[in-house]
């Protein structure tokens, strides 16, 4: 009865220590986590984007086409030519759309000979986007035949809340010459404004 009663405490011993390591190991585990949890650090990674201007580049020079009168038609011919990459650069913190245009003086041979600007048509190209510049609400000018030499031509737009980045292109020239032409190297002053 003796070791009945001693076997009986011997394994209600051993059933609560197995139940205590139990619990300590899971309690350990616990702990642990949550101390490896306290472990864990942030650490906060600044960057300042400085705001920039709107500007406008374009070619300083252009070269036309040139003409044979001997060889033109009784309508006459045209001379061509194209201005490439014009860029318009916007880094304005705000983004209120901008708008270029172009006038020219009339072209002349630097003495008495000239050639009206109202011969001259101008087509701008496609807009092209440098980098993740978006083309919405960018977009290119029409074809444009001057009336004169304040008449200006809208080369390319961007609306309100658009524009910003870089974008570039290039703008074809088409200048009529008649068959009663001087003949003459003749040059004219396109300026471009971005506003």
């Amino acid at each position: 009865m003796k070791d009945k009663k001693e076997m009986l405490l011997s394994v209600l011993a051993l059933v609560a220590f197995t139940g205590l390591t139990a619990w300590l190991t899971s309690a350990y585990i616990n702990q642990k986590v949550a101390n490896d949890g306290v472990l864990a650090a942030s650490t906060t990674v600044s960057a300042d984007i400085n705001a920039g201007t709107l500007s406008l580049t374009a070619s300083s020079s252009v070269s036309m086409s040139a003409i044979n009168l001997n060889s033109i038609g009784d309508a006459g011919s045209n001379s061509t030519g194209s201005i490439s990459e014009v860029k318009v650069s916007d880094h304005r913190s705000t983004a209120p759309g901008w708008s270029v245009t172009a006038t020219c003086s009339d072209f002349t041979d630097g003495g008495s000979n000239s050639i009206d600007i109202t011969n001259l048509t101008v087509t701008p190209g496609t807009v092209s986007a440098v980098g993740n510049s978006s083309l919405t609400g960018v977009s290119a000018g029409g074809a444009h035949t001057y009336t004169g030499t304040s008449d200006p031509a809208t080369m390319m737009t961007a609306t309100t809340g658009n524009g910003r980045g870089r974008f570039t292109q290039d703008t074809d020239l088409s200048l009529f010459v008649d068959v009663s032409t001087v003949p003459a190297s003749y040059s004219a002053t396109m300026t471009e404004t971005v506003s």
